[in-house]
Parts: C-alpha cells; sequence; structure tokens
C-alpha cells in the first residue's frame, strides 16, 4: 500500500515496487565496471575537494574516511551503488544533511597513483607524519526536496529506488538505485528529511 503526501507542486510517497521501473529513466550512478573502458571512469575528475556538502558537485573529490565527520551531516548510511543490471559495482555513502542527500563512493586508482600513493605513505610513516589519501568522490548530489517517491523491492527490500524531479520546469525524473544495508533506518531519516524540507508536519 502506498503512502503519498502532496505538496504545492509534487507528491512524495513510499510504496513497494512490484515492478520494474522502466517507464523512468534510470539515472546510472555508475556503469558496470565491466563495461568501463581501460582509462576508467575516475580520469575526468574535478580536481578539487569538497569543502561544502550544500555546494559540492558530481565527481568532486572527497576523504570517504571522514566524510561523515563533515560539517552539516546530520545522518549516513552505507551502500552499494548499483549498475544498470543491478548488479554491485562500488561500495558508498549516504550522506543526509539539512537541504542535501549526496552519494559518494570509493574512487578507482590508477596504477602509478597507488604505487605513489605506497611510496608516499611509506615515507610518512619513517617522519612520523600522519598519511591520509584522497579515497572517495562524489557521485550525486541534490536538493532533497526533489525527492518525490521511494521505493524498495518486495524480495530485496535493502534495494531502494529515489525517484527524483531534476528538472521541475521540465517536470525531468531520474531514478537513484541503491543497496543499503539499515534500508529501514535510511528511508526513514530520508522521509523525515523530504518531509521537513517540502514544510511538511
Amino acid at each position: 500500500k502506498s503512502a503519498s503526501y502532496r505538496n504545492t507542486a509534487a507528491v512524495f510517497s513510499i510504496d513497494d515496487d512490484d515492478e520494474e521501473d522502466d517507464e523512468l529513466p534510470e539515472l546510472s550512478l555508475q556503469p558496470n565496471p565491466r563495461t568501463l573502458p581501460k582509462e576508467s571512469a575516475d580520469k575526468k575528475l574535478h580536481s578539487t575537494l569538497v569543502t561544502n556538502l550544500e555546494t559540492c558537485l558530481p565527481r568532486q573529490l572527497i576523504h570517504l574516511q571522514d566524510c561523515r565527520r563533515m560539517p552539516g551531516v546530520t545522518n549516513s548510511f552505507d551502500c552499494v551503488l548499483l549498475g544498470p543490471d543491478e548488479m554491485p559495482s562500488y561500495r558508498g555513502i549516504i550522506l543526509i544533511t539539512e537541504k542535501c542527500m549526496i552519494v559518494v563512493r570509493e574512487r578507482e586508482k590508477p596504477l602509478l597513483e597507488t604505487l605513489g600513493n605506497f611510496v608516499q605513505k611509506a615515507f610518512l610513516k619513517k617522519v612520523a607524519i600522519p598519511y591520509k589519501t584522497v579515497d572517495g568522490i562524489v557521485e550525486v548530489s541534490f536538493p532533497i526536496s526533489q525527492v518525490t517517491k521511494i521505493t524498495s523491492k518486495k524480495v530485496t527490500p535493502e534495494v531502494i529506488s529515489f525517484h527524483c524531479v531534476t528538472d521541475p520546469s521540465l517536470e525531468t525524473r531520474e531514478i537513484i538505485r541503491l543497496y543499503i544495508p539499515k534500508a529501514g533506518d535510511a528511508v526513514k531519516v530520508i522521509k523525515t528529511a523530504v518531509f521537513n524540507s517540502n514544510g511538511i508536519s
């Protein structure tokens, strides 16, 4: 049974996903790694490091180990990004702020960068300097008020689909699918954040 909540321009609802959402274009958070070219999808990254989650952009670099403690984060949940065929791709983290929902993931590192980090880490260890690597990127970030619907699979309730309006004027909609181990807790928190953002009590 679906529960719907009507605001001025959009309807927010939570229900079971009985069938595939083939009537909506899917936002592919990460192409299936098996189809990625050798140069890696992370080659064209933003060179800047995220300092403000409210204004971060997709593909910006972020410290995956520390992002949960960044200013403004009210809740965070572990997740696994799903490819177009719903196969797991990367480990990620959902970050919730007062206004935004951000999904960050571990990033692939070219072999030369990996070797360079290993040498740098060994050197810093000798001189007793803490070593920190930029091990994540922002996969997607959007105002939490754009979430209009949340669905879950009956067979696999941990697979959650977030339906978003990316362009209200054009009514452009996209779907973000994630595997969330603590799906119940995550949906409850995100639902509350959506209500608060839209002024629904």
